[in-house]
């Protein structure tokens, strides 16, 4: 047989094997079935080192250390007594940064926090409020809670801040922090339950999706993420906002996105400084671009969150913002 023919020969022997890896190479890196699998059921949460508190933002960490490994990441976040990621909540601050899990440092160490190189690198005095899952009115209930002399107010948003954002300006206070306690419990229940499956979990998962076609391309993925209505987003933020005005008056209040994945929205900053010109006009706001400011490797490429060169990328974004921010007024 010519060395042509056994080329062929061998081609059509192995072209179901070749499809099988070209099929599940492009499943794994060229759609969103390893990020979507990953967020559903593969990755570890801090839900274990959690803990609810009658306050008025419902649930934030147990002191101590919190040991949480991923494929990207493996990491140990260590909780002061008062339930958030510092030395010490109750220390002197000038800089209070409040968010969610992009503020806390889900995915990074301690040093490795924007708030922890704006304290250690830049040499200003911060207190990180940040806690998983939370939106807006939680962040600001979290800083009326701590707040102590800080003259700059450091707010991160994320998209998925926008229902709980609507259900805030829509419920009472009571209504709300119900709804809160109701969606921590499922939360609760979902992640025990899911673990509780074990490691097959994620395995049958894949498959599942698989089976029903329930991926997207990267493409579609990103586009998904992106279809947002950012002035309806802006509106419910800047209400809440409004709500306390007596709290950052005097203050300087600094706005940014960060979202999953670094899909933070081109429309962002135009938006939300015409809602909070509206809404709460008079306090000294600056909002960023995050969608230029901030790139995707600035983001892990399975989990959603920054990565340690994004937290150090938004120190640096931050400083210069703050030092002005913090230099005494002109007489």
């Amino acid at each position: 047989m010519s060395a042509g023919k056994r080329l062929v020969f061998y081609l059509v022997l192995l072209s179901p094997l070749l499809a099988i890896v070209g099929g599940g190479l492009y499943l794994v890196l060229g759609t969103s079935l390893v990020r979507e699998v990953y967020l559903a059921s593969w990755r570890n949460l801090e839900t274990p080192c959690m803990r609810w508190t009658d306050q008025g933002y419902g649930y934030k960490a147990k002191p101590g250390p919190c040991v949480l490994n991923n494929p990207e990441y493996r990491t140990v976040m260590t909780f002061d007594e008062e339930g958030f990621r510092n030395a010490d909540t109750k220390a002197p601050a000038d800089v209070v940064l409040i968010g969610d899990s992009h503020t806390q440092g889900f995915g990074v160490n301690d040093s490795e926090t924007f708030s922890d190189i704006l304290r250690t690198r830049y040499q200003f005095r911060t207190r990180n409020l940040g806690i998983s899952s939370y939106a807006t009115l939680r962040e600001l209930e979290s800083l009326k809670a701590y707040t102590g002399g800080e003259k700059v107010v450091v707010l991160q948003f994320c998209n998925n801040d926008a229902d709980e954002n609507k259900r805030a300006v829509e419920s009472t206070r009571e209504e709300f922090l119900a709804q809160v306690h109701s969606r921590w419990l499922h939360m609760q229940a979902r992640y025990h339950d899911n673990k509780a499956r074990g490691p097959i979990a994620p395995v049958l998962d894949f498959a599942h999706a698989i089976l029903k076609g329930d991926y997207r391309s990267h493409a579609r993925f990103e586009a998904r993420s992106l279809a947002r209505n950012m002035r309806w987003e802006a509106d419910n933020f800047a209400k809440v906002v409004a709500r306390y005005r007596s709290l950052l008056e005097g203050k300087k209040l600094i706005v940014f996105e960060s979202s999953g994945f670094g899909f933070n929205h081109p429309g962002f900053k135009p938006a939300f400084e015409a809602a909070l010109s509206q809404h709460a006009p008079g306090l000294d706001v600056a909002v960023l671009d995050s969608q230029a400011l901030l790139s995707r490797s600035d983001y892990y490429r399975i989990d959603d969150h920054l990565n340690a060169k994004g937290h150090e990328h938004l120190a640096q974004i931050l400083s210069p913002l703050i030092t002005d921010a913090l230099k005494p007024a002109a007489p």
